[in-house]
């Protein structure tokens, strides 16, 4: 007996933790979708109608599921009442990909309003869809309810009346014998757990890493990448700043489509969803000099105008520039020619310019030359000097010696 009574005690607290992990564990994300052909009351107040039918017989909408929704669940089934003003029943049918097979034990709906959308609930009969599937209503009283109607400029061709099996595309005969071609006003409510999240890249770059969630992955021959990821929720995309595809050229990030400006960003996805990443070519522009401070060296959009400079005069080396002696531009090589020390050129391509350079040394040979004549006039002047001393001491002592004899 006690050996009974502790297993009864362990099957309950097991039983116990299975209800808490169940009542506990989250819930599937999902978006809400709807799936329509009409072109909603908008539509039929410029050129609709409405369409009923005898007791017995159908109205349907033939639906396509995106493939990238395919395994869906429905949630409600949608009809656009026009009259009458009180309830009306119908037998709400969801069929197959062949108009026959039912998906679900068809059940009688009662529609309450009129002029406006009457929202059937699918949700509880656990419906997957996934390629081609009908929704009909099956008429219950004769003519009652109508449903509503559209002719827009493109007729998209699903709406149907008869019964399964036997359906009847809305136009095949002409008023009073059967409806216009028109798109009846049914819709559907769809929960999808998974959404296609594409992101591409203008211009498209082959082998450009995006990062999606943390994963990395490289786009394909169309600058493109292409997931199923979790509706209802936020997703973290990420492209590079900059890529280099080639020598002196690379690409860098400007925008996205929408205008969000970071390469890195976050999206709920509600949708499928297409983000497009701008981008924008740049080339390199490099300036070499070996004197005179050359500047303008770096990256520049596809089609701009670049500029460079160097200092165009600048001292020598040694004691050459102590006396005057200059580095003079005299012209640039490389893909300018300019003659001016500040010049532009158009950013096409990779581009490379050179500064070359003469020596000017006009000025150090005129300090030179004038040092050297000053140099010579002073030896000259100082020798004239000196011997015009000799003289004077000369003629002083003549004089003496004749008055020491006399």
């Amino acid at each position: 007996m006690r050996a009974n009574g502790r297993l009864r005690l362990w099957l309950f607290a097991i039983t116990v933790l299975v209800v808490l992990l169940v009542l506990h564990s989250p819930e599937k994300a999902f978006a809400v979708a709807e799936l329509a052909y009409d072109d909603g009351p908008e539509g039929l107040s410029k050129n609709g109608g409405g369409s009923s039918v005898g007791a017995g017989s159908f109205q349907a909408v033939r639906f396509s599921m995106p493939s990238s929704w395919s395994g869906s669940k429905l949630l409600a089934a949608r009809f656009y009442k026009l009259s009458p003003p009180h309830a009306s029943h119908v037998r709400v049918h969801v069929l197959g990909s062949d108009g026959i097979t039912e998906l679900a034990t068809p059940f009688v709906f009662d529609m309450r309003l009129s002029n406006a959308w009457n929202d059937a609930d699918l949700s509880t009969h656990n419906i997957m869809v996934s390629g081609d599937f009908y929704v009909a209503i099956e008429y219950l009283v004769a003519n009652d309810p109508t449903i509503g109607y559209t002719r827009g400029f493109f007729v998209d061709g699903r709406s149907y009346y008869g019964s399964p099996g036997h359906w009847i595309p809305f136009g095949t005969y002409l008023p009073p014998k059967g409806p216009p071609p028109a798109d009846l006003m049914i819709r559907v409510l769809v929960a999808i757990e998974k959404l296609t999240l594409t992101v591409e890249t203008e211009p498209a770059e082959l082998g450009l890493v995006v990062t999606v969630d943390g994963s990395s992955m490289n786009t394909d021959d169309d600058g493109r990448i292409q997931l199923q990821l979790a509706a209802d929720d936020f997703h973290t995309v990420q492209v590079p700043s900059e890529v280099p595809i080639g020598t002196g050229t690379r690409i860098v990030f400007v925008n996205w489509t929408d205008g969000h400006a970071s390469n890195s960003r976050a999206i709920m996805l509600t949708t499928d969803t297409t983000l497009t990443a701008h981008y924008s070519t740049q080339y390199l522009l490099t300036v070499n000099s070996p004197v005179g401070g050359p500047g303008g060296s770096g990256w520049y959009d596809e089609g701009s105008s670049a500029t460079f400079s160097v200092t165009p005069r600048v001292p020598v080396e040694g004691l050459m520039g102590m006396l005057g002696g200059k580095y003079v531009l005299d012209h640039w090589s490389g893909d300018s020619a300019a003659t001016t020390a500040t010049a532009s050129v158009r950013m096409d391509g990779p581009k490379a310019v050179s500064a070359e350079w003469r020596t000017d040394y006009t000025f150090p040979y005129i300090m030179i030359t004038a040092i050297t004549l000053a140099a010579i006039v002073i030896a000259v002047m100082l020798l004239f000097t000196g011997e015009e001393g000799i003289r004077g001491r000369r003629k002083q002592t003549s004089a003496s010696d004749i008055l020491f004899w006399s």
